[in-house]
């Protein structure tokens, strides 16, 4: 898809002007389920993305987005004396994934200054990894979960144009969001455990985000 866009970006015209986006994402997400804390130290989870847009009127366009987050500790085990050593513990880690469809809106304010609306639907998958190393894929210890959840994003941003290229038809935008995500519980299973895959727990991945963005509307 993202082959579709670059062609457009380097051929655009005005009749074409600020019909397609693309940007980078970069965010942290607040999480206030206290069962986090087993998989992150800090009660939140980065993640960088891609979001892509198509503008339906002079205000409104729908938007297709994907983000990715990993985070991971160690917990130790008490030893029979009941101290904690780094020897004797394994190394928990959990990969979000997060696709997205949705629509913006642009309020029309000032050329370079842009308040923005967004609302979209979300689909969550998580990926749970308990492992004596959690860098080493493969390891014979290795127990993997996966989870999959629905849910919805709503957020409020503003939007700078950096700078105008191509006789004005083709802006660099630099853009801040903040709002909120719900997703329903995350209830993660051992795939890998047979025909009826093992149930693990749950966990709830909502919470306020704050979102950064380098793109291009054109």
């Amino acid at each position: 898809m993202l082959g579709l866009f670059i062609p457009a970006f380097l051929f655009a015209t005005p009749a074409m002007a600020e019909k397609y986006e693309l940007a980078v994402t970069n965010g942290v997400q607040t999480v206030r389920d206290p069962r986090w804390e087993k998989v992150g130290a800090a009660a939140a989870h980065s993640a960088t993305g891609l979001t892509m847009g198509y503008s339906v009127s002079k205000t409104t366009s729908i938007l297709v987005g994907f983000q990715t987050g990993r985070t991971g500790s160690r917990l130790l085990i008490p030893t029979a004396d009941g101290f904690e050593d780094e020897d004797f513990g394994f190394n928990i880690a959990t990969t979000l994934n997060h696709y997205q469809l949705g629509a913006r809106y642009r309020w029309n304010w000032k050329p370079r200054w842009v308040p923005t609306t967004t609302v979209a639907l979300q689909l969550g998958h998580a990926i749970l990894r308990m492992d004596e190393n959690v860098d080493v894929e493969g390891g014979e210890v290795t127990n993997r979960y996966s989870a999959t959840a629905v849910g919805f994003e709503f957020g409020g941003g503003l939007e700078y144009t950096a700078a105008y290229l191509n006789k004005g038809n083709v802006r660099i935008n630099l853009g801040l969001e903040t709002g909120f995500t719900k997703l329903f519980d995350l209830r993660f299973k051992n795939e890998d455990s047979g025909p009826q895959p093992i149930p693990l727990g749950e966990m709830d991945l909502s919470g306020l985000f704050f979102k950064f963005s380098l793109g291009t509307r054109f």
